[in-house]
């Protein structure tokens, strides 16, 4: 053995040398800088929940000073103990490595510091040779005359894979304990502390027995090292730590919404950065709204399936009235089941959904009337088709003109088909009913408010256009906020504006309605080559009114409209008072 080490000696000698006198990389290339690491990019909602994520790997940056002492020093004493003392490599533990691995014939014990795991996680790659591991040592020793310690620390924390496909201590106490890296406990700090030995083999959702031994080992070291009392030791030592199975995607929350952002961001940015630049992207979600319609919404479609025993699709979509921001989302029945989005990537055709754009159309077309006695026919017509759903629309858009109406409905994103008929997605037709509530301006949909770095810089804001055009004039938005509030309260059903009807093969139920805060569209639906729906065209209201129900305030707050007289028009056996421009 000793003949071993006098032969090992002027090698250590000579790989101190070349160490420290030859450049084998470049220098300007070492940089220690947040744009290494692959960081997981997190969606808010408007209240600033978090409701999901892109990721490559997930990580999470987080300073050092926001971690706990207990947890930087189990580390340290875990991983390299005389951290704070050598400047990037420590001989020591070299020359036993060396002397091991000389016996072995091969590459079986490592001496690497915190430094060098730094250095070849961030600037090589795990290969077990000896050129590979000259070269960590002289990354290590230029970080170390280029950085200090804490800097050095940090980014090793927020580096080091610890199973779970968890990279870095946050992301590791997020997976196995469901909490931030500062609330961790001493007895918590040591366990992510033996991870870095063995990250498969010991990831505490799998083998915490195993990794409860080490760790208990770590926390001897500890106090050994005076960095805990004897009584910290001890608690910490038999206390149970409760560890969770591996933490689920966040696709449970708003699915449909998070895949919607993704496209929108797309058009922004590229993946590898969605995925790797750790972006905080604060959206218009309302979660609490979306989880409390999400579950009405599925409650009721259940129980329809079962009455009519028959798959039904369902969606919903939900907008601020003033903005456009999109506030909830429900892309289909179940989002483990299909993904497809019905709210934004389905059009649909109706003729009947054209009758608001109609009445809107004939009124701006200069078709008002001096005096109540003049009441055009249009009108008793529209009123008539609308509140008895009998088919006269092509008459109607034959007496307003086809070009006029398709001029309108192409600024709201909605075509008129061959047919004469209407061609929208649920999200389109819901942004248009908006012009209504918006006072004749167009809105656009909005979904995300602001994006920020991980720095906490501001990157991207959206803010509502001072320029969106107006599509109707603000007496015909009146008039037909007047018809749309009676149409929706023909069933009793108050606080709403708004419009509900069929299409003529029963494939598809729509309700609409709208106040002075929400835009809500819900669609009821068969699929194409499927059977039918019932022959009742109340379903998609009832639908509304079940997961709906409390969200309505009123319109027009008890108030008349200017500018607008009123006739009785009998419909339904009942006598209605219907609003005419004066």
């Amino acid at each position: 053995m000793i003949s071993k080490i006098f032969f090992i000696l002027p090698v250590v000698a000579v790989l101190y040398y070349l160490l420290s006198n030859i450049e084998l990389v470049d220098q300007d290339n070492l940089v220690l800088e947040r744009t290494r690491l692959a960081l997981a990019s997190e969606i808010y909602d408007r209240h600033g929940n978090k409701i999901g994520e892109f990721i490559d790997k997930r990580r999470y940056f987080v300073t050092l000073a926001t971690m706990p002492q207990h947890l930087i020093d189990a580390f340290v004493s875990a991983e390299d103990k005389k951290f704070f003392r050598h400047r990037g490599i420590d001989y020591f533990s070299v020359l036993r490595a060396m002397l091991t691995n000389l016996v072995a014939g091969e590459v079986k014990q490592g001496a690497s510091t915190i430094s060098q795991q730094l250095a070849r996680m961030l600037f090589l790659n795990r290969e077990r040779t000896w050129l590979r591991k000259s070269k960590e040592a002289q990354i290590a020793q230029i970080l170390e005359r280029k950085y200090d310690k804490q800097t050095i620390l940090e980014y090793y924390l927020n580096t080091v894979y610890l199973g779970n496909g968890a990279y870095g201590v946050e992301a590791a106490s997020r997976s196995y304990f469901h909490k931030p890296v500062q609330q961790v406990s001493l007895s918590e700090a040591a366990l992510l502390a033996v991870l870095p030995r063995a990250p498969s083999a010991l990831a505490l959702h799998r083998n915490y027995r195993l990794a409860k031994r080490q760790q208990r080992g770590v926390l001897r070291q500890m106090f050994d090292e005076r960095l805990i009392s004897r009584r910290q030791y001890l608690a910490s030592r038999d206390q149970p730590v409760k560890v969770f199975a591996q933490k689920k995607a966040f696709t449970e929350v708003a699915p449909y919404f998070s895949d919607q952002v993704y496209r929108v961001l797309r058009s922004k940015f590229s993946l590898t950065d969605l995925k790797s630049k750790g972006y905080q992207i604060y959206t218009s979600l309302d979660q609490q709204l979306q989880d409390r319609l999400a579950q009405r919404f599925h409650d009721y479609v259940r129980v329809l399936r079962n009455k009519f025993g028959q798959e039904f699709q369902a969606a919903f979509f939900v907008i601020d009235s003033r903005s456009g921001e999109v506030l909830a989302v429900q892309g289909g029945s179940d989002y483990q089941t299909t993904q497809f989005n019905r709210a934004l990537q389905t059009t649909r055709h109706s003729q009947r959904m054209l009758l608001p754009f109609i009445l809107a159309t004939i009124i701006d077309g200069n078709l008002a009337h001096q005096q109540i006695g003049d009441v055009d026919p249009a009108f008793v017509r529209l009123y008539r088709a609308m509140f008895q759903h009998t088919n006269r629309v092509n008459d109607l858009i034959a007496e307003v003109g086809y070009g006029s109406l398709d001029k309108k409905l192409k600024t709201l994103s909605i075509d008129l088909n061959s047919k004469l008929q209407a061609k929208f997605t649920l999200a389109n037709i819901v942004t248009a009913f908006a012009t209504f509530a918006n006072q004749g301006y167009r809105l656009r949909p909005r979904y995300v408010q602001e994006i920020k770095t991980n720095r906490h810089q501001l990157l991207f804001q959206d803010s509502v256009s001072s320029s969106e055009s107006r599509v109707f004039s603000r007496q015909s938005t009146s008039i037909v906020n007047e018809v749309l509030e009676k149409f929706w309260r023909q069933d009793n059903d108050r606080g709403f504006a708004g419009f509900s009807t069929n299409n003529s093969l029963l494939h598809d139920s729509w309700s609409l309605a709208y106040n002075n805060d929400l835009v809500v569209g819900v669609w009821l639906g068969a699929e194409r080559g499927r059977a039918k729906l019932p022959a009742d065209r109340q379903l998609s209201r009832d639908l509304f009114r079940y997961a709906f129900h409390d969200l309505g305030k009123s319109l027009t707050k008890g108030k008349r409209r200017k500018n607008v007289a009123f006739i009785s028009l009998k419909a339904k056996n009942r006598y209605l008072a219907l609003p005419v421009p004066l």
